[in-house]
């Protein structure tokens, strides 16, 4: 019914500048040609072109790698209005319905076990179908060229009438086998998009050819194409760009009548005879060719770095497949917003209906930490499933402070907001889920910093069954590359000066990384590879491409690195010894680096996985409250608590206090998940004869 409404309204705006265009015609001191005057309607196709970097649409399950662009042909249709202006200008009002669907399809290579035990190669087809649907309301200025063909060009707004989207994921080779919840296809979901932006922004810019339909003029049939291009993602915090070609026919009638032209007659053409005197004539030098346009040069230069800062100028990379375990600890913590009582959509929700098709692997992601954190609800959901004998307690809190201090209604309303959808979508008994209140928590951050208040706003889960909120345990294969990181040089000497610049980092046909700045780049630029980087037999290729304050373009040869690859699978024809990588992730509270009971038992097991021939890595973190020196210090100590514990306490260990970001500092969660260590076990598999 809103939809409706709007198109109404923006219909009958439009309808009503025509009016007023009307009833001026017949104001004399108008200058404006009426007679030109247009309404009509237009129909058409879009070729949609999606560019992207992301992996998964907010609060949906997903393991593809990352999605980079797609397509789509969808109609367009509406209303417009053609007003003439002065001369061979318009304006032009439109008013209509668009589709701006695409579809994504992403293959990922990778390594599976068949039923006989043997390691062979496999692909995962991802796909992702969106639908977007608009109305929008274009302001199009208009300039006459010559004839009949027209210069369109200006901007717009769409109004979302609805976004919604189909996942699927399909185990498309070997032809046998399946995923872990028995199926060959998981994470099938469907539903509206989250964080969807509310009115987006256009630029459009076309052409029109007037093709008159009767001897008067008044009907005329126009073939359009028109080029848009928004200005921003349709889905907030998502990299994503959307343009489209629109080729497409409007009927327009003119309503006012068209006078015949008037008759004018010419004098006679009189030559006039040549000037007396050509001494006054004025003499202009001549330059022979065109003017020199100023220097532009650019270079760049690409190194292996390693994680001690030592620089490889001649490379080689290697990729290297690995079998990785990643425990993460569940953070037992569902944060709100200051005085509400509404779950944050950063927290992953899903329909009843997806539920049955949801395995805990596939909401174990083995790159954040945090995107695994957001599915909390879901994780405990499942696990209430698997073990109908648990109980469940929430104890809401609130801030302390402000308009939530002694707020005891908002913390049970809390409370009972993650009991509600515990209950509606994972059909857990009521009975089993206890809810509590309490103003502020129990391990209350004492300081009135809003930080603090922030982490206090929140409800705590606890159970009688250790497994509902024991670590998850992401089982992947990961690759990691060695050196970790790159460093690049860009070099640009540019007379005219540097307006902006652009280096990227590929992998044949696959951007890895972008980089973009105005003015002169940065003397060096230092990257580490993800841990996901797709197998390919393809070279590393860096390209600099750089625009002077002249108008002047230049892109560099590509600086190419050389790539080896070792995948399990050749690792194993080849007989070489594998390796086992395993994370393992403990919390601390806030300023602390004491053990408590439950990561003392973290710590049990993880002692019990590190082997006689085994890497070890031990590196705390903390969070950015406090005085840098001392959370130096506290990354240090919590490490060695670690390894004491351990009973290595000679063992290697890092501390890194501010200078290492781990997550987003801005939202507790984040703070939470930096006040930890990190540890990490390499093993070498036992080599198979």
């Amino acid at each position: 019914m809103r939809s409706t409404q709007i198109f109404a309204l923006i219909s009958a705006l439009i309808l009503i500048v025509g009016t007023e265009c009307y009833s001026r015609a017949s104001d004399s001191s108008q200058t404006v040609d009426l007679n030109e005057y247009q309404i009509g309607l237009y129909a058409g196709l879009n070729s949609n072109s999606h560019n992207v970097d992301f992996r998964a649409l907010p609060g949906v399950p997903s393991c593809c790698p990352a999605y980079r662009s797609g397509s789509g042909l969808t109609p367009t249709l509406g209303l417009l209005h053609h007003i003439p202006l002065s001369g061979e200008f318009g304006l032009q009002l439109r008013t209509g319905y668009d589709v701006r669907s695409v579809l994504f399809e992403s293959d990922e290579p990778t390594t599976v076990v068949n039923t006989f035990g043997e390691v062979i190669d496999g692909t995962i087809h991802h796909s992702l179908d969106v639908r977007l649907h608009y109305l929008n309301l274009d302001f199009l200025g208009s300039y006459r060229l010559f004839g009949a063909l027209s210069l369109t060009a200006g901007g717009g707004l769409a109004i979302p009438l609805g976004q919604d989207y189909e996942q699927d994921e399909l185990l498309r080779e070997p032809a046998t086998g399946t995923f872990e919840n028995g199926s060959r296809r998981r994470n099938a979901f469907k539903g509206d998009v989250e964080d969807a932006a509310h009115i987006q922004t256009l630029l459009r810019i076309g052409l029109t050819y007037e093709l008159p339909l009767t001897a008067s003029g008044n009907w005329r049939l126009v073939p359009e194409l028109l080029f848009s291009r928004g200005l921003a993602s349709p889905v907030s915090e998502l990299e994503w760009s959307v343009q489209a070609l629109s080729a497409g026919l409007s009927l327009r009638f003119l309503p006012f009548e068209r006078p015949a032209p008037e008759r004018v007659d010419y004098p006679e053409y009189e030559e006039l005879p040549p000037p007396e005197s050509e001494s006054d004539s004025t003499v202009i030098a001549q330059i022979d060719g065109p003017l020199p346009l100023p220097t532009l040069e650019a270079s760049i230069e690409a190194v292996g770095l390693d994680s001690l800062g030592k620089e490889y100028p001649e490379v080689i990379y290697e990729v290297e497949e690995f079998v990785s375990l990643f425990f993460q600890p569940l953070l037992p913590y569902i944060f709100f917003d200051a005085n509400s009582a509404v779950i944050p959509e950063r927290y992953a929700q899903l329909e009843p209906e997806a539920v049955d098709s949801v395995s805990l692997s596939a909401l174990a992601t083995n790159g954040s930490i945090l995107q695994t954190y957001y599915h909390i609800l879901n994780v405990v959901g499942k696990r209430m499933q698997l073990h109908p004998a648990a109980n469940l307690t929430l104890t809401g809190c609130n801030a302390g402070e402000g308009a939530e201090k002694a707020n005891i209604d908002l913390s049970r309303a809390r409370a009972e907001k993650v009991k509600q959808y515990l209950t509606d979508v994972w059909q857990v008994a009521p009975g089993r889920i206890r809810v509590e209140a309490r103003n502020v928590p129990r391990a209350a951050s004492l300081e009135t910093t809003p930080s603090s208040i922030q982490e206090n706003r929140r409800v705590e889960l606890s159970s009688d069954e250790a497994a509902i909120l024991e670590p998850v345990i992401a089982h992947n294969i990961v690759r990691t590359v060695s050196p970790p990181r790159i460093r690049l040089f860009p070099r640009v000497e540019a007379i005219a000066g540097i307006d902006h610049w652009e280096a990227t980092l590929s992998q044949g046909s696959s951007l890895l990384k972008r980089w973009r700045g105005r003015g002169t780049p940065p003397q060096r630029i230092d990257w580490e590879f993800p841990d996901n980087l797709a197998i390919s037999s393809e070279n590393f290729a860096v390209v600099l491409n750089v625009r002077d304050s002249a108008d002047q373009n230049l892109t560099t040869d590509p600086a190419r690195l050389g790539l080896e690859t070792l995948t399990m699978v050749r690792k194993k024809r080849e007989r070489r010894q594998d390796m086992e990588i395993e994370r393992f992730i403990v919390l601390f509270p806030i300023r602390s680096a004491e053990l408590d009971q439950v990561n003392r038992r973290i710590v049990s097991f993880i002692s019990s996985r590190i082997e006689a021939n085994s890497g070890l890595r031990i590196i705390g973190y903390t969070d950015m409250l406090g005085d840098e020196k001392y959370n130096d210090r506290l990354a240090s100590e919590r490490a060695a608590s670690v390894a004491v514990e351990l009973g290595i306490p000679e063992a290697r260990i890092e501390g890194f206090g501010e200078t290492a970001t781990l997550y987003d500092l801005s939202l507790p969660e984040g703070r939470c998940y930096t006040r930890t260590v990190e540890v990490i076990i390499e093993s070498r598999l036992a080599q198979e004869n």
